[in-house]
């Protein structure tokens, strides 16, 4: 065993007898198990405590190894070379930060967001920054102030990293019963979307050393390469540098293709209003519009001759309400070309930025949007909890109108429609097992209920088997799926398996 693996070791030994000694009050979980990670299978050794701090505040910690099947430990997760790296490496480790409830004067939660709706949701509906955990660690921020006849809002999607998800609301109720509410959404630079592991401006994709800083780019491998088919051709590697310093070609591939000094800013941005009146104690009454502001920087198919600006939505009426374990919502939705109602969504960080090196090709959520022209149609949702032992929600969106058709080169009549759900099942009054709940999301396609994978598709589901008192066995999966510029999916799957144990 190294020494660094077994002063991790001891530290967490150290940590958790501490956590078990001197807080008396809190809720601690270790896990052994597995993890993939970047396609990598790693053993987990985790401590996850919840610690109570007075009546307002609580944190979550997850304190964690991962080891490779050689005993060495994954670099990221612990990584104190400098000062940016250790602030980095400790941040990781705090799960959440809490202060107050979501329906206090004022609440703030720093960590893991696992659901963010913002206003009536026509920009920001059921946003999570978790959906790629453990494999992307994200420290999101959600503050919620009310004032007497003004509340405020505002969430960060990651303090790491330029956020994918910035946004403010304020709304303001002067007059009884009515309130008026502006959001303001923007995703700062999209091509940040890329994955980055060692921060040195340079997404994996395009780094031949991922967990190294100060490397980039293996010149040495591709001089390599070149020289060998030279002498192929030529019996000798004589006049080999003079070929190499005559042809502009073949220096610029002996250059990493990205330069981060040459990548603009790629921001898209959202505005919102919306009305709200409080017809009684269980209904509401609401109204929406907003609009998207960016370009949609994309080739154009041929034969598309809309302009790059980015379009509009409008909500005229929407009613939610309350009765019993049940919450209901239901509106009318219409949207002119190159809008999408919920743009920042759950599968968002998914869909953010992908890069199809086939093609060569950056794909933004926002570069499709080209896609989606003139559409109307309704949209309903239900939250229920029945009889104590199941928990379920469940939305779904109906449009119709207009979609671009690649093969014709117009738009042409479709359905643009969105199904998702997630369930949650009591386990109390099932023996044995101690935690099932399942999700699924599947948006923007003609059918979602044909179940045919997209970008936009995620499911998962979690899935804990008591196998003795306090211990736990877990399992947990996850797949997304992007798509490329050439229309394929690509599939990617998380699974998590591990024991766990309350202290």
């Amino acid at each position: 065993m190294n020494m660094k693996l077994y002063l991790s070791l001891v530290f967490y030994l150290f940590t958790g007898y501490l956590m078990a000694q001197d807080i008396s009050s809190e809720r601690m979980s270790g896990a052994l198990g597995t993890v993939t990670i970047d396609g990598k299978v790693y053993n987990q050794i985790s401590f996850r405590p919840e610690i109570p701090i007075g009546t307002k505040m609580a944190v979550g910690l997850d304190i964690y190894l991962y080891i490779d099947g050689d005993g060495g430990l994954y670099k990221d997760a612990w990584n104190f070379k400098d000062g940016k790296s250790t602030i980095r490496t400790l941040l990781d480790k705090v799960y959440y930060f809490r202060y107050g409830q979501p329906s206090d004067d004022f609440y703030l939660r720093a960590g893991a967001l696992p659901n963010i709706t913002l206003g009536q949701g026509i920009l920001v509906d059921g946003y999570s920054n978790i959906m790629e955990y453990p494999t992307v660690r994200r420290i999101g921020v959600n503050l919620n102030f009310r004032k007497d006849v003004m509340s405020f809002e505002a969430i960060a999607s990651d303090l790491k990293r330029t956020p994918g998800v910035l946004g403010l609301r304020a709304s303001f109720d002067y007059i009884p019963r009515l309130a008026i509410g502006v959001s303001l959404v923007t995703d700062m630079d999209q091509n940040k979307g890329l994955m980055d592991r060692d921060s040195d401006g340079y997404p994996d994709v395009f780094d031949d050393y991922a967990d190294d800083d100060n490397l980039n780019f293996n010149n040495e491998e591709r001089l390599e390469g070149l020289m060998t088919g030279y002498i192929e051709e030529h019996g000798t590697a004589d006049g080999f540098d003079a070929w190499i310093d005559n042809s502009p070609m073949l220096e610029a591939f002996l250059m990493n293709p990205y330069n981060p000094n040459e990548v603009d800013d790629d921001p898209v941005t959202g505005a919102a209003v919306d009305l709200t009146f409080k017809l009684n104690d269980k209904v509401t009454l609401y109204s929406q519009f907003a609009q998207l502001m960016g370009d949609t920087d994309i080739e154009k198919p041929l034969g598309y001759t809309e302009n790059s600006s980015l379009g509009y939505g409008f909500v005229p009426i929407g009613i939610s309400s309350a009765w019993g374990p049940v919450t209901f919502r239901a509106e009318y939705r219409q949207s002119s070309r190159k809008f999408l109602f919920n743009y920042w969504n759950r599968s968002y960080d998914i869909e953010r930025m992908a890069y199809d090196s086939a093609e060569s090709k950056y794909i933004t959520r926002e570069s499709q949007l080209y896609k989606y022209g003139e559409l109307k149609g309704f949209y309903i949702q239900a939250d229920a909890s029945i009889m104590e032992f199941l928990h379920f929600t469940a939305g779904y969106q109906d449009m119709t109108g207009e979609m671009w058709d690649d093969a014709s080169q117009d738009f042409v009549d479709d359905d643009n429609k969105m199904f998702r759900t997630s369930v949650r099942i009591n386990t109390g009054k099932i023996p044995k097992v101690k935690m099932a709940e399942a999700f699924y999301q599947q948006s923007d396609v003609p059918n979602p209920f044909k179940f045919d994978p997209s970008g936009s598709t995620i499911l998962g589901y979690d899935i804990g088997v008591e196998i003795s008192e306090r211990v736990m066995l877990v399992y947990k999966a996850r797949r997304t799926y992007q798509t490329l510029a050439n229309g394929k999916l690509e599939s990617s799957t998380s699974v998590q398996f591990e024991t766990q144990m309350v202290f």
